[in-house]
């Protein structure tokens, strides 16, 4: 059963409330020493800028007050030393512990269900340079299956020295190869249409697509594939994930 607010929680230190809260995890929650722990340091650190942001120690009528620009305060105040996901989970500290003010002392705090968590930038793809390329290309060429080498390499180049987007490349037919000196048309995002010349060195890789495919490689009805990116043995496209996944063991 519930234990009943305490109506007296809004004059009380804010600091004395955080103690309140350790005990509630520690004996009703069943939390780790860990948890405790950080979620003490991360509440005091929270108070202790509130003191300073306010001008005096807090109290629970204090943290009722708070506006959505005191916590965006507060984690801008850390973000020098602390990564996104740091903040974030210093943010759900603080909300738990609102949460348990709410339930526990009837202080109903809304700021903090009106900030967005700070949101990890995702890495950028690190190019690979020329020195790498070359090696790339080369080791699929001299690795398993000719059949096989002799499409990943006209993917890679085309990835590479066509500029073009791993779902462009996989989605080309054998009879989307262009003549020698004809560029190369794309169907991109929206249907739309884009010309790409392709570098002097694809050329050769695509060259040898139309002697692959002199000999009958057959989908399982039966019927002839004119897919560029086709795996010889089961007559269906190759995924970006394989591709991908390739590409990591290659590198």
């Amino acid at each position: 059963m519930a234990a009943a607010p305490d109506t007296g929680a809004a004059a009380r230190p804010a600091e004395a409330l955080r103690r309140e809260f350790l005990r509630y995890l520690e004996t009703e929650r069943r939390a780790s020493p860990l948890t405790i722990a950080t979620y003490g340091r991360d509440l005091a650190e929270f108070l202790g800028f509130l003191t300073n942001h306010l001008g005096a120690e807090p109290d629970g009528a204090a943290l009722e007050a708070l506006r959505p620009a005191d916590l965006r305060a507060y984690l801008a105040s850390i973000a020098d030393h602390a990564g996104a996901a740091t903040r974030a989970k210093k943010l759900a500290a603080i909300r738990s512990f609102f949460t348990y003010l709410r339930r526990r002392a009837g202080i109903v705090i809304e700021a903090a269900a009106l900030v967005s968590a700070p949101r990890s930038r995702k890495p950028l793809p690190r190019a690979l340079d020329a020195g790498q390329a070359r090696d790339l290309v080369a080791e699929i060429g001299a690795s398993g299956d000719p059949d096989f080498a002799t499409r990943d390499t006209a993917l890679m180049a085309l990835l590479y020295g066509g500029g073009l987007r791993i779902s462009e490349a996989l989605s080309l037919d054998l009879a989307d190869i262009p003549p020698p000196g004809a560029p190369l048309r794309l169907r991109g995002k929206g249907g739309r249409v884009r010309i790409v010349p392709p570098l002097g060195p694809v050329r050769p890789r695509l060259a040898g697509f139309p002697r692959l495919f002199d000999r009958e490689v057959r989908a399982s009805d039966g019927a002839r594939l004119a897919r560029l990116n086709v795996t010889v043995e089961l007559g269906q496209r190759v995924g970006d994930r394989r591709i991908g996944i390739r590409t990591v063991e290659l590198v």
